[in-house]
């Protein structure tokens, strides 16, 4: 998207492998087209750089999950539970008792 020798308006295109120039022209409606092209561009690089933003947010979230998955399993073994299959925590039922001396 540019002025080509500062007289008229062309941007380039790709469709497919190819690039097309469109000449747009001169005067009011070449000026809007550069304005809504330049607008279209301003509006891809705020998405992009919130993506970015979101995805560096996941990543720090997605961290802290790992974290308090660790910390939720220890507790939980350390209370007598166990995992069944992958699934389901449970309370383990033969639990070894110390014998008492008589």
């Amino acid at each position: 998207m540019s002025w080509q020798h500062d007289r008229y308006y062309a941007r380039s295109i790709r469709r497919g492998r190819r690039v097309i120039t469109d000449y747009i022209g001169l005067g009011p409606y070449a000026e809007d087209a550069f304005r809504a092209d330049e607008a279209a561009r301003e509006a891809r690089l705020a998405w992009r750089s919130e993506r970015l933003r979101l995805e560096m947010l996941e990543e720090r979230v997605m961290t802290f999950a790992a974290a308090l998955d660790v910390l939720v399993r220890a507790a939980l073994i350390a209370r007598g539970y166990h995992q069944h299959d992958r699934g389901q925590w449970r309370k383990k039922r033969h639990v070894a008792q110390e014998e008492t001396p008589a």
